[in-house]
């Protein structure tokens, strides 16, 4: 078994600990679903913030942004999309609850087309969470 073979066994095994086992699979067989929730804040180096997810797996990296705007501390910019990221599972699912409830629950809405549910179904959508 070659080196490479084995290096991208090693990768493939790695990037299934740390997402959902349910997930489906690309053509080359790779999870195609995001990192479980929730995520956390983790090591902080230099300029960057660690995003990790339920297992402990770091799913992004946050920098302090280059921005032209001297009126904004790009500190408070990078603290404030962490915090925007390690949201993002709980939000996801707050946007699915409220489709349900809104579409299907006792707070249905009568017009299926109405703005807040057009609104969930494409944030649901741009999340990767098909409805």
């Amino acid at each position: 078994m070659s080196d490479t073979f084995r290096s991208a066994m090693f990768m493939q095994s790695d990037v299934d600990n740390c997402i959902e086992e349910a997930a489906p699979r690309d053509p080359r067989g790779w999870p195609v679903r995001h990192s479980p929730g929730p995520f956390s804040v983790g090591a902080s180096r230099a300029c960057e913030i660690e995003i990790l997810d339920a297992k402990g797996c770091e799913v992004a990296r946050v920098d302090i942004p280059i921005t032209a705007d001297r009126s904004i501390d790009p500190c408070d910019v990078q603290a404030a999309n962490v915090k925007l990221l390690t949201a993002s599972p709980d939000l996801l699912k707050a946007c699915k609850y409220a489709l349900a409830r809104f579409t299907h629950g006792p707070d249905a809405i009568t017009n299926p087309n109405d703005a807040i549910v057009d609104d969930l179904r494409a944030a649901i959508a741009k999340a990767g969470g098909a409805t």
